[in-house]
């Protein structure tokens, strides 16, 4: 409901049931009754919340020339603060070893013990609320460390406090909430991973997903530091609000941004302009991870001048990519792996997920998008199952990877690793490598064909530059590649 004052009718909103004009007696009542509903069919706030906001209203201790707050999470961040005095007391005792010395000693010593914050969460599914919308872990994995460097001193608990909460890794809406009031958050934070589980929980009402991204459109104001951010949450604007848009563009705010990965719950994001606009306004991004993103379906076929201004910074040298590109998206993903001025990618994942189920045109679009980075890498990653094996498009990437050194090919199923080896464009990979991986997730091989061993030396043939070749859960007996890899000097490493 949307509440209107200042008309000769008087205060009314609009009811969104009927859309007709409810009067009220005063602007006041209209504007506390649009915020009941705030535009939705129940409402917003509950109806003993609303109570107690107007028993607050009514106390004569309130004046509301005295409110400092700008929005709500400055509540939660005062919690925080007064939690850090409390934590944190001022000493007046001398102390040995300056404290800006001591931490960057707790620095060095913890710096091993953090778990990459890229790597959380693995997708999963949550099937107790109470598990995961509470739920703020540490990314370190040796506790007795931190704690024996709090005996070192006194005067290091602070720092080593500090230190063990350089990576979070929070899981649901309450664990949000929870980050931030913990009064061991702040600056010295550098990794955070957040993760929203799947669509079942999203309707509950304790979910609150259009305030989970509130939240995160303000985690710079409380951890501007970060290095590492990781979240996985439904970026889909349609359902949950403007706060989904307000979210991915402060990502912009983190200036000291190293790593970032955004992936989506329930399917596809159509955020990816304001995602593009976003990356584009970060100086020091140097690694991307997309999962799912594409455009709005009435976007408009070609870039807005304000991005086509506007280009990913020298820095973004690696981009991990999942999902496919449509018609409305080509355009905007072609803008990240465009090379320009300073900036040429260096390493590429690529993950088609879904191309295999797509028509033609769709399944030629993304080797098309990715091309203009394609001279330029240096190391590609390539999820095999996800593209159509038996689609020449995908092996029309290979010709266009002239300084490709290091090629991943990861294999899911059996089935495909035979369809591709046993393919005549298996022995179209790039003459420049140096390195390739073969690995199959599942230590599963059905396929009986003799020809393995002999389809492998053919590959190694057409590839003079190789110096090491790695084979990874593949229980295939080959002798004559391994009499090949020594004769040519080839590292051969096979681990089943």
């Amino acid at each position: 409901m949307t509440a209107t004052s200042g008309s000769t009718h008087g205060p009314y909103f609009v009811d969104t049931d009927s859309q007709a004009r409810v009067r009220f007696k005063s602007d006041s009542d209209a504007l506390l009754a649009s915020l009941l509903f705030g535009g939705q069919k129940r409402p917003q706030f509950s109806l003993s919340a609303f109570d107690d906001l107007l028993r607050i209203l009514r106390d004569p201790t309130f004046k509301i020339e005295e409110i400092s707050f700008t929005s709500g999470v400055d509540v939660l961040c005062q919690i925080a603060d007064s939690r850090r005095q409390r934590s944190w007391p001022q000493s007046t005792e001398i102390i040995p070893i300056p404290l800006t010395i001591v931490d960057l000693v707790v620095d060095t010593i913890t710096a091993d013990l953090l778990v990459d914050a890229s790597s959380f969460p693995v997708r999963q599914n949550y099937s107790d609320r109470f598990t995961y919308s509470t739920h703020v872990n540490f990314l370190h994995n040796d506790l007795e460390t931190f704690r024996s460097m709090c005996l070192v001193h006194r005067s290091w608990t602070s720092s080593v406090q500090r230190a063990m909460r350089r990576g979070v890794h929070v899981i649901g809406s309450f664990g949000l909430y929870a980050l931030f009031r913990n009064p061991l958050v702040g600056p010295w934070t550098r990794h955070i991973c957040f993760d929203m589980p799947n669509s079942k929980f999203y309707t509950k009402a304790e979910n609150r997903p259009d305030e989970v991204f509130a939240l995160l459109a303000a985690l710079p104001h409380v951890a501007p530091n970060v290095e590492t951010l990781a979240v996985w949450a439904p970026f889909d604007a349609n359902k949950f609000g403007p706060h989904v848009i307000d979210a991915v563009r402060s990502i912009a705010e983190f200036q000291n941004l190293k790593q970032l990965t955004v992936g989506n719950r329930c399917g596809p994001s159509r955020q990816l302009p304001d995602l593009c606009e976003t990356v584009a306004r970060m100086p020091s991004l140097k690694r991307l991870k997309l999962t799912d993103w594409t455009c709005p379906k009435a976007s408009p076929s070609t870039i807005p001048d304000f991005l086509r201004k506007l280009s990913p910074c020298s820095e973004l040298t690696d981009i991990d990519f999942e999902g496919k590109a449509d018609k409305s998206s080509a355009q905007y993903l072609r803008r990240l792996f465009q090379p320009c001025k300073d900036y040429a990618l260096k390493m590429l994942t690529l993950d088609g997920d879904g191309l295999v189920n797509m028509e033609r045109d769709t399944q030629d679009l993304l080797p098309l998008v990715i091309r203009p980075a394609l001279p330029q890498l240096e190391t590609l990653t390539l999820v095999v199952d996800h593209f159509p094996v038996e689609n020449k498009g995908m092996y029309d990437i290979f010709p266009f990877c002239t300084k490709l050194r290091s090629l991943r090919l990861r294999f899911l199923y059996d089935g495909t690793f035979f369809l591709f080896f046993k393919s005549k464009y298996s022995l179209l990979l790039p003459n420049s490598l140096e390195e390739l991986h073969i690995t199959m997730d599942i230590q599963h091989c059905t396929r009986n064909w003799d020809g393995w061993d002999t389809r492998f030396v053919e590959i190694l043939n057409t590839l003079p530059s190789l110096r090491a070749l790695m084979v990874d859960n593949i229980p295939l007996n080959l002798p004559k590649t391994e009499h090949y890899c020594t004769e040519h000097g080839i590292n051969l490493v096979i681990h089943l």
